[in-house]
């Protein structure tokens, strides 16, 4: 497979009247919403537990993750569309995180009957992933699935592992036409290590979430929906488990400044480039490793500064 990231040109088959009435209703609407259609395409075993999740069984063993709340208070009134651009947004603030999911989840099953993958729909994903602890708390032992799709990131095709260091598991999804990114937090950084089984966040054509300028591509989301299609057409021919390894890191000395001198053995942070640092050159004053926002400031083998600077977005 070509695993090279492409942006979709073509035409996203979307149904605009569904997406945007799921975008308009309350969460706890949206499971009950969720259970209909699951009903509907021969979804039989339930589990829902009252405002927390909506769980059901398939006979795809992988589980799609997505949640229903979102950050924003009040729920989108008027709802617009860019014809060209195929680009939907909310002046209230759309709530694509992670609407988008949900939409996708039930588009999967609903376009194709043979497409049945385990489904989990939670709740309180935003203030800390509520509804996927209360899961786990209730069933703590796994399902019959092989690995986890959650969709709740946002951009075209960014494929997030969080901790998950399992590196056949990650070839295999970015064979699909992933690009691997950085992420935060998701509900599956719960359910993966409390089930030792390997999972993945993927885009869903939301961006600037968490916020009111947050909007919705629907070529991205489309793009996203297509290559998990073909995901879950694989896993019918082809079922192989990977398991959650988790990643584990290694440290190394750093000088940081304490305000008064330089300290030796530092291990506040990853070692997660190759330069082995040695002792640096001085600086002209301390305002030269001053605080950067979300950000690690070393200085290399030649004595010059660097600055690796983490994700300091709301990322998922």
């Amino acid at each position: 497979m070509n695993n090279t990231p492409t942006t979709p040109t073509t035409t996203p088959n979307i149904d605009l009247n569904q997406f945007k009435h799921i975008l308009k209703l309350d969460s706890l609407d949206l499971l009950g919403y969720a259970s209909k259609i699951l009903q509907k395409h021969n979804y039989n075993t339930h589990k829902w537990k009252c405002a927390d999740y909506l769980y059901c069984e398939g006979n795809i063993p992988i589980l799609l993750v997505a949640h229903v709340d979102t950050v924003h208070k009040t729920l989108p009134n008027k709802i617009y569309y860019d014809h060209s651009e195929k680009v939907l947004w909310s002046p209230d603030g759309i709530g694509g995180d992670d609407r988008c999911g949900v939409y996708a989840i039930l588009h999967l099953i609903s376009d194709n009957d043979k497409l049945k993958p385990h489904i989990l729909f939670t709740n309180y994903e935003e203030i800390g992933g509520l509804g996927a602890r209360q899961f786990i708390d209730d069933y703590p032992d796994i399902p019959n699935i092989n690995f986890i799709i959650e969709i709740d990131r946002h951009g075209c095709n960014d494929a997030v592992f969080y901790e998950c260091g399992n590196i056949d598991f990650q070839d295999y999804i970015l064979n699909f036409g992933f690009a691997s990114n950085h992420g935060t937090f998701s509900d599956i950084s719960i359910l993966s290590p409390s089930w030792n089984v390997a999972s993945v966040n993927l885009s869903s054509g939301y961006y600037h979430e968490h916020t009111y300028s947050e909007y919705i591509k629907l070529k991205h989301l489309t793009s996203t929906i297509n290559k998990i299609k073909r995901i879950l057409l694989d896993n019918i021919q082809h079922s192989t488990h990977y398991d959650y390894q988790e990643i584990t890191y290694q440290y190394k000395n750093v000088y940081k400044w304490s305000g008064t001198k330089w300290d030796y053995n530092d291990y506040t942070h990853y070692d997660d480039i190759e330069d082995t640092l040695t002792t640096p050159t001085t600086p002209n004053t301390p305002t030269t490793i001053s605080n950067k926002i979300n950000g690690i400031t070393e200085w290399n083998k030649t004595g010059a500064l660097m600055s690796r600077k983490k994700d300091n977005t709301n990322s998922k």
